[in-house]
């Protein structure tokens, strides 16, 4: 995490408490890559698609807490309209990383 540091601190601790798990979706191989459970090595530039694709399995599967994305964020109908377009398979095309 060459930006965000003090995250790792945080993912330490998540891993010893919760037996959290990190994936890191990065097109090159990194420091943080290398304490990662799972590597997404995504084509450069499209790491926004596979979140796309994330987010479009949240929302289809009901894991999205959308009253929190509501007040915290500016998620709207419309962003989620868009993110309905979103799909893994759109995002493996244009990531090379196989939708699971």
């Amino acid at each position: 995490m060459y930006t965000q540091v003090h995250v790792m601190t945080q993912i330490a601790v998540a891993r010893k408490t919760r037996d959290a798990k990190l994936v890191v979706v990065d097109p090159y191989r990194t420091p943080t890559v290398a304490q990662a459970n799972m590597h997404l090595m995504v084509r450069p530039s499209t790491d926004g698609a596979v979140a796309c694709a994330v987010m479009h399995v949240l929302i289809g599967e009901g894991l999205a807490d959308r009253d929190y994305l509501r007040r915290m964020t500016d998620w709207s109908p419309a962003l989620e309209a868009h993110l309905a377009t979103r799909t893994p398979a759109r995002a493996e095309a244009i990531s090379g990383v196989p939708a699971a």
